[in-house]
């Protein structure tokens, strides 16, 4: 039995490069904050 339960963000979590930070204001249409309950299930 295994210590956890596999998931998709675990396994791909440290595999993209990091965005640059925002540092001025933006507009935008859409935002979408958090990562929902998928993202929770690690």
């Amino acid at each position: 039995m295994t210590e956890h339960t596999s998931s998709y963000y675990a396994a791909s979590a440290n595999k993209y490069a990091p965005f640059d930070t925002l540092n001025e204001s933006i507009s935008c249409d859409v935002c979408v904050v958090g990562g929902g309950y998928t993202g929770l299930s690690y």
